[in-house]
């Protein structure tokens, strides 16, 4: 327990206090003086509103942290030149993959420390590798998973805060499927760069409820749902090709809120979405070896970022009103943006990169597409690349667009209706098809 001095009061809030900490008060009043109290942290939060339920207090460490230059020769032995190992590491799990997410130093822990650069770990390497990517921390799982079930508990419901650090789970974490309508714990971080959930290695996949679950969150029949600031990194290890990273049933009004999810790879989906009230702002989902965004209900995207998938980066199938604004949709190699009876989709001041030898934006099974002031192209230099295709029975309404193509593949393909609003461009290989184009009138 920490008694805080009252120099420091001012800048002080619920959710960066431990438990026990107390918590300096002045009562000023002309007739008595000054006098001061203490109270405890649980007592100030609530002052300032309460329901702020900060992983720290529940013995979580946020201790675990991610480098890119880890270096195993086939013994315990275990080098980094970023690492910067101390003393406090020992008995810390550890593991490190190369980038196809083979363990090559596999799961373990710190046995000793050499110094900064160099480690002794518990299990020996099964070869020789440099540019491993090694995971150090601890396991916050429980830590967790309790703020998470104080948090639930709370009446009006509170929040889950994990400041800013690296947070290594092994367990399934957020829970939010309920059998009626309920508004779940929001889940808040200190920012996507500075707060960052790490899924171990050593993940145990009876935790979440059966195959084709989430491994990080699920939610089901929720409302007034929020995530802010946070990343979830699997760190590219290899997972078990059958769960997502998160499930989003929201009943309505979830908002997420630079928020991330990157490097997993044999995942099932990055994210999967089957509520029609999803907000995102400023997140992100990249370098997802299948999937990145799977959607089968509605949403409103802005200025967010998803590509670098070898799946498709964004996959809309039996949607109605679909949104996306600003940001991009960065090339994946198994086509940027699918969209499948997709009734309602909405471009405006977007950039959607496609790959080489493949699609930008594929519209399919009666989709129609509204996009302004957007950019739809091949990603550099990519060859054999096609702006937008346009299926059959599928619109598309453009205005003030950028279309490209390159080698085999079209600006636009065309086999449906395009309407020109005026301002567009099919530069490149130009357009195909034998789908119409007219221009609208009132």
């Amino acid at each position: 327990m920490s008694d805080l001095s009252i120099s420091s009061a001012a800048a002080l809030t619920a959710a960066t206090l431990a438990s026990g900490d107390l918590v300096p008060i002045l009562d000023v009043s002309a007739s008595a003086g000054s006098k001061a109290s203490r109270i405890t942290a649980d007592e100030f939060a609530n002052w300032l509103g309460g329901n702020v339920f900060n992983v720290k207090r529940f013995g979580a460490k946020g201790d675990t942290r991610k480098v890119s230059d880890g270096v195993a020769n086939g013994t315990t032995t275990v080098t980094s030149a970023t690492a910067n190992f101390t003393t406090a590491d020992v008995g810390k799990q550890i593991w490190g993959n190369n980038s196809s997410g083979a363990l090559i130093i596999p799961f373990g822990s710190i046995v000793s420390v050499t110094n900064a650069t160099t480690v002794i770990v518990s299990n020996t390497a099964t070869g020789s590798a440099s540019g491993l990517i090694v995971v150090v921390g601890t396991d916050d799982s429980d830590a967790i998973i309790a703020a998470n079930a104080a948090a639930e508990a709370a009446e009006p419901r509170g929040a889950v805060y994990a400041p800013a650090g690296g947070y290594l789970y092994s367990k399934f974490l957020f829970n939010h499927a309920y059998g009626g309508t309920r508004v779940p714990p929001a889940i808040i971080g200190d920012g996507s760069e500075r707060t960052v959930f790490f899924e171990s290695a050593n993940f145990d996949y009876g935790t979440t409820g059966g195959a084709y679950y989430s491994t990080f969150a699920r939610e089901a029949n929720t409302t007034h749902c929020l995530w802010r600031g946070f990343t979830v990194d699997g760190a590219t290890v290899l997972r078990d090709y059958v769960h997502a990273v998160c499930t989003l049933s929201a009943h309505d009004m979830a908002l997420r809120e630079d928020f991330a999810v990157t490097s997993f790879r044999a995942v099932l989906y990055g994210v999967y979405i089957a509520g029609a009230g999803e907000v995102w702002r400023g997140c992100r989902v990249r370098h997802i070896d299948s999937v990145g965004i799977q959607c089968a209900g509605g949403g409103n995207f802005e200025n967010c970022y998803v590509g670098d998938c070898v799946g498709v980066g964004l996959a809309v199938a039996n949607s109605g009103r679909f949104i996306w604004s600003g940001g991009s949709i960065d090339e994946s190699s198994g086509g940027s943006a699918t969209f499948s009876n997709v009734t309602d989709l909405r471009f405006s001041d977007a950039v959607i990169y496609g790959p080489a030898n493949g699609v930008a934006v594929a519209l399919s099974s009666g989709s129609v597409m509204r996009a302004v002031n957007s950019s739809i192209a091949p990603f550099g230099g990519n060859n054999n690349t096609t702006g937008l295709s346009v299926a059959s029975g599928c619109a598309a309404w453009l205005s003030q667009c950028r279309m490209l193509g390159t080698g085999t593949g079209y600006a636009l393909n065309n086999a449906g209706t395009v309407y020109d609003g005026g301002g567009n461009e099919a530069g490149g290989t130009g357009k195909t098809g034998a789908g119409s184009i007219s221009i609208p009138t009132l």
